[in-house]
């Protein structure tokens, strides 16, 4: 067909007069070398060996808010774990003479509220005492039955009832200032002790999460 194709196209460049053109259509065109192979059967391997990076699809950094030695390690790497579980225990002996303390501190305010409350009600009776008391020698002493002195006494007797009951109730106040301190410090102690428990952040789902632990020579 090529011969046929170049008779149609060279009158077309004769009448527009181009002999480059006609020129380029005559150029032979360059050969390629092509190479052809047989086509054979052969086995298909069922395995393929390859090089590549395994990663998960959730991960965590697992470390500890305190440093301290490592007592116990509870898990090691490929192991299954679940959510809060622990994974090391840091020594904690200075954590639990702290909670201790706290606990005694707190025990110890509660053993005083009772005679705290024992004195309030002690205190308040002698105030009613006093002023039942200072009432009726005020009758008396506007009937002139008794003198200036009984009823100065009296009056002083009610307002040291009166002191005492507020004395009391201060005290009752200071302890429960106090026992909201020991309080604190429980929760405070009992924070930081659980902070040498170094535990899961999450549960494994199908292998996805290893334990992978980092041992120093002084803690984690």
């Amino acid at each position: 067909m090529r011969p046929y194709y170049a008779l149609a196209v060279l009158p077309f460049l004769t009448g527009c007069g181009s002999g480059s053109a006609l020129k380029a259509v005559s150029t032979p065109a360059t050969r390629m070398r092509v190479e052809t192979v047989a086509v054979t059967e052969s086995d298909w391997p069922s395995i393929y060996e390859a090089t590549g990076t395994v990663r998960a699809k959730t991960t965590a950094t697992v470390s500890s808010k305190l440093m301290g030695y490592a007592r116990e390690v509870r898990a090691q790497i490929g192991d299954h774990v679940r959510e809060g579980q622990p994974l090391v225990l840091l020594d904690a002996r200075d954590l639990e003479t702290s909670m201790v303390r706290a606990e005694a501190g707190r025990e110890e305010v509660k053993s005083v509220i009772p005679e705290a409350e024992s004195a309030i009600a002690l205190a308040r009776s002698q105030l009613d005492l006093a002023q039942v008391t200072f009432h009726r020698l005020q009758d008396l002493l506007n009937k002139r039955s008794i003198t200036n002195q009984e009823y100065d006494e009296a009056s002083a007797r009610l307002k040291a009832a009166q002191a005492a009951l507020d004395m009391a109730c201060a005290r009752r106040t200071q302890l429960d200032a106090r026992m909201a301190q020991m309080e604190q410090e429980v929760r405070a102690a009992g924070i930081q002790r659980g902070y040498s428990k170094i535990k899961a952040p999450f549960r494994d789902r199908q292998d996805d999460f290893c334990a992978r632990r980092r041992r120093r020579e002084r803690g984690w």
